[in-house]
């Protein structure tokens, strides 16, 4: 079972709202605790009011009904801290629920991504400006091009709801050497030509350097770039600054 951080709660209810602006439905499991969520923060735990004891006492109240309010103050911190972590437990069975739909929840998500990716290849093969383009009257082109930037931020966000949705915690998508988290063929590209710096500068350049983007699970990704792995272990990074000289 994934681990999940105290966040789950909140977490369930963004991968809900991302998921919808695609256009994709939950399953029903998740959506019954997601509701649950929802009556969980509507309801919050009642606060004792301040000061009830005293005017208990004030007004010759019966022992019985101190006692009741006294017990009610008594463990009000719980009472509100368990309701918190309630959400948590719910928020956790929602992203559960995600994560067992996941095989479909993917093959819905790709749908959109493949058609970024489409268009953001095409995208990268123009040499003209948006307004080259359109003074040749060709219109499609410069409209695909000017929708690129926009574009790889939707990609990017796809990939954000596949991350961390829709693989389970804990999972390494580096396998050596290479991973296939975003790019099919890492490698056979290496030094990426100077680029502007933007998510879509930096794709544009390395399509161009011969990088093919692609949507995949996690498990499809991991066994394509450990097929090209070369069979021995990365050199470990020393931390320490070598050559460095220090008085002593």
């Amino acid at each position: 079972m994934p681990v999940y951080s105290d966040t789950s709660a909140r977490d369930s209810t963004e991968a809900a709202r991302a998921l919808d602006g695609f256009g994709i439905e939950l399953p029903p499991e998740a959506v019954k605790w997601l509701d649950k969520l929802h009556s969980l923060r509507a309801e919050p735990p009642v606060e004792a009011p301040r000061n009830a004891v005293a005017e208990l006492f004030a007004d010759s109240a019966k022992p019985a009904d101190i006692d009741k309010t006294l017990a009610y103050n008594a463990t009000q911190n719980l009472r509100s801290g368990q309701h918190r972590h309630a959400q948590q437990i719910v928020g956790r069975r929602c992203l559960d629920a995600l994560l067992a739909d996941q095989d479909r929840l993917h093959a819905e998500l790709a749908v959109h991504a493949d058609a970024i990716i489409g268009r953001l290849h095409e995208a990268a093969g123009l040499d003209e400006s948006i307004t080259d383009l359109t003074r040749a009257r060709r219109t499609e082109e410069a409209h695909l091009l000017a929708c690129a930037a926009s574009d790889a931020a939707e990609l990017h966000d796809l990939y954000q709801v596949r991350n961390l949705y829709l693989t389970a915690t804990g999972s390494k998508w580096l396998t050596g050497w290479y991973t296939c988290q975003i790019w099919s063929n890492p490698w056979d590209f290496n030094h990426i030509a100077e680029n502007d710096g933007s998510r879509w500068g930096t794709q544009r350049a390395t399509i161009r350097a011969g990088g093919k983007l692609r949507y995949v699970p996690f498990e499809v990704a991991t066994a394509a770039s450990t097929k090209h792995e070369p069979g021995i272990t990365p050199p470990v990074i020393d931390p320490r600054r070598t050559g460095a000289t220090f008085a002593i």
